[in-house]
């Protein structure tokens, strides 16, 4: 019997600025395609775009090579204020980060960790929105270490409309019939669309951005785009991901015009719901829920397996029996006393904020649950 031959050692390599970014634009479609579990999130067009509308900071990819063949990459961003800090690429827009890449993953994980251990430069490493796999492939970093879970929902969905029907809890049924009954009563010509031509995104995204201010104005707060960089990353997003077949962006139109919004993805068999809103004049019909129903409705038809309401421990979550989960953010610093130092003022100054934070999650995208700590284990010096 003849030994199998050893792997090939991984080499890590940095690709840094934003021509570098750009210039690996394939690379990254080609690893984008070969995760298994990628989300849109991780996409190039996602990262592109955030980079180019909201990113703050110098991009700083991690590339992990088997015989000088891009296996894994890790997109990171570098920002020098406060203090000089590594985070994801994306974040706090993405809901769930991970590296991309198909093979070798869990070794990959550790190639980068170890590249980060051995650079200079750097105080804080703050990797947020960890699915449990990506926060197991990454949970191992080599110096002080923080790790919180935030709550997170999906509920898994039937093979056909009248499975998911029969299975829908009463109270929400009858809260879904009523509210059409009494619509169309009141407004007559009452329809749900899903845009699927470029000439009608802009205006279902301005009904969209309007609808979802409205709605968080409403509760006291200014909404996920109040900024105008937001807007116009997503009216970018939008363009693309409509380009590319995975924009699903649902309306609920009434007397001819548009009362809610719903903004999803669709990939690889499950539907990533991102936000929503409607208008609180018509509250009492409970547009929200309509257009949440006809957004699973037809992820169901599409042959779907998952709707992913993603972060966030709003109540209405629980109403479509959405399973309970979490997601992983590890923070974590290279050895030494000045990371440790920075680690503990970080988690003190969370605590005091937490002593007026709300203790339920709400209102715009990034607003959530106050996360739970599960461990603090600062390493030695």
């Amino acid at each position: 019997m003849t030994d199998q031959p050893s792997p090939s050692p991984i080499r890590v390599a940095e690709i840094a600025g934003d021509a570098a970014f750009a210039a690996l634009a394939t690379t990254w479609r080609d690893l984008f395609d070969a995760t298994p579990d990628a989300t849109p999130f991780d996409s190039y067009e996602w990262l592109s775009a955030w980079r180019r509308r909201r990113g703050r900071g110098e991009p700083l990819a991690l590339v992990a090579y088997e015989d000088d063949i891009p296996i894994a990459a890790m997109p990171l961003m570098r920002v020098s204020w406060p203090f000089n800090m590594l985070r994801w690429m994306g974040a706090p827009d993405s809901d769930y980060h991970d590296m991309v890449g198909g093979r070798r993953r869990e070794e990959c994980a550790a190639a980068f960790l170890a590249h980060l251990d051995d650079r200079p430069g750097w105080r804080l490493c703050d990797l947020r929105g960890l699915r449990p796999e990506a926060l197991s492939r990454l949970s191992a970093p080599l110096g002080p270490v923080s790790t919180e879970l935030q709550p997170c929902a999906a509920l898994s969905l039937p093979a056909s409309r009248e499975d998911f029907e029969r299975a829908m809890a009463r109270k929400l049924r009858w809260s879904l019939k009523r509210g059409a009954t009494l619509l169309k009563d009141e407004c007559g010509d009452v329809s749900f669309s899903t845009v699927a031509r470029p000439e009608d995104l802009p205006a279902a995204m301005d009904d969209l951005f309007r609808l979802h201010t409205a709605r968080l104005n409403k509760k006291g707060d200014r909404g996920a785009f109040a900024q105008s960089s937001s807007r116009l990353f997503h009216q970018e997003i939008a363009e693309k991901f409509l380009e590319r077949g995975w924009l699903r962006l649902h309306r609920a139109m009434a007397g001819g015009s548009c009362i809610a919004a719903l903004y999803c993805f669709h990939l690889r068999g499950t539907t990533y719901y991102y936000l929503g809103g409607f208008d609180p004049a018509f509250s009492r019909f409970s547009p929200g829920a309509l257009v949440i129903n006809h957004a699973i409705l037809t992820a169901i038809d599409e042959g779907a397996r998952e709707f992913d309401f993603m972060r966030g421990a709003e109540d209405y979550k629980s109403r479509w029996k959405a399973e309970s989960r979490v997601s992983g953010r590890i923070v974590f610093g290279p050895r030494g006393r000045v990371s440790r130092v920075i680690l503990v003022a970080r988690r003190m100054g969370q605590t005091l904020r937490g002593l007026w934070r709300p203790e339920s999650g709400g209102g715009a995208k990034n607003a959530a649950a106050p996360p739970s700590y599960s461990s603090n284990t600062p390493s030695s010096a």
